[in-house]
């Protein structure tokens, strides 16, 4: 999650995440974060302002917690520019393949031209090699999704 922040009121909202996040990890790259706002705030409650600590996204800084339905999350408006990994560890391969693409990295179907035709399958030719890997291996290599 690399780019500018707009300073937008509802950007930043607080939520729990989804219900099939597991657990998140959250990796600053920014080489400083001199904001007073635009933290990611870990929170007691659905309000912003209800904070129990603040992580400024700052390189090699990382944050890491387990998502729940209270496991609200947010940040306060701050223009400016924000570079951060975010890595999801979910509960199911179905949950990846309908939120991700694993070529562009879209959030969904509608917003991936690659993908629109062949959402969960892989196109033939990925198919194949991923077999043959399989079949090198002796049958135990994981399938990649």
């Amino acid at each position: 999650m690399m780019g500018n922040t707009s300073g937008n009121y509802n950007e930043g909202y607080a939520h729990p995440d989804s219900k099939h996040k597991i657990v998140t990890v959250i990796v600053g790259f920014s080489r400083e974060w001199p904001y007073e706002r635009g933290r990611l705030r870990m929170l007691r409650s659905e309000n912003r302002e209800d904070c129990a600590f603040e992580f400024p996204p700052e390189f090699g800084k990382m944050c890491m917690f387990r998502v729940c339905d209270h496991s609200y999350h947010g940040f306060l408006p701050q223009k400016g520019q924000r570079m951060s990994l975010q890595l999801c560890y979910v509960d199911s391969e179905m949950y990846v393949k309908k939120e991700y693409c694993a070529t562009t990295g879209a959030r969904s179907p509608s917003r991936c031209r690659c993908c629109a035709r062949s959402w969960i399958t892989p196109p033939p030719h990925r198919r194949q090699i991923n077999e043959s890997r399989i079949e090198r291996n002796g049958g135990d290599f994981p399938r990649p999704f």
